[in-house]
């Protein structure tokens, strides 16, 4: 099927209930991309994480998990897409990954971010991971496996079996760094920061 996959029913193409894995390499574009990201690409992010607060300034590349995560809702499918390495720092990890958290999904597999390589003569100087993810109580219990990488190359220096992989790509409880307005404590005010 040839086609926008934001903009279409994906069960129409397969039905979930039929699908055992998702795999994929989505468009990047970041929100602040040079070229710019279109008003149509910015709408249909908004879209596929029904108009979430703050979820356009996340990576274009993070709808197709949202899309997946809603589609695999409890099933044995598993997903694994490649991403922009934005989308597991600063700000974007607790914009994407909260629904998907409440959704039931977890990271099941990760690369550590390296450089994406290509031959065309276009070639976007990128630095990507590998995140799979899925939902079921059927893999809930299973090993998690983080790839640690050689940067430039992408060659897997040594595969890490951990406990639970969270958004920010280290095993370590699935907490979420949110932005705030005010301080936890007693200190000066910020300005800029």
């Amino acid at each position: 099927v040839e086609g926008n996959a934001l903009r279409m029913d994906w069960n129409d193409v397969i039905p979930a209930s039929e699908c055992s894995y998702i795999i994929g390499n989505p468009p990047f574009k970041g929100a602040h991309a040079h070229p710019p990201r279109t008003k149509e690409q910015t709408q249909e992010l908004k879209d596929a994480f029904d108009n979430q607060k703050g979820i356009g300034d996340a990576d274009y590349v993070s709808a197709w998990f949202s899309l997946a995560s809603k589609y695999i809702g409890g099933k044995t499918t598993r997903c694994g897409l490649v991403a922009t390495s934005s989308i597991v720092q600063g700000q974007q990890p607790a914009l994407i990954w909260k629904s998907l958290f409440e959704h039931g999904d977890y990271i099941i597999f990760a690369y550590e971010p390296f450089l994406w390589g290509s031959e065309a003569s276009d070639a976007a100087a990128v630095a990507v991971t590998i995140i799979g993810f899925a939902c079921s109580p059927d893999t809930k219990s299973l090993p998690r496996f983080y790839f640690r990488t050689d940067y430039r190359t992408g060659e897997v220096l040594e595969k890490e079996t951990v406990d639970v992989i969270n958004p920010y790509l280290s095993s370590g409880a699935n907490v979420l760094v949110t932005p705030r307005t005010t301080p936890i404590c007693d200190v000066p005010t910020i300005g800029i920061g």
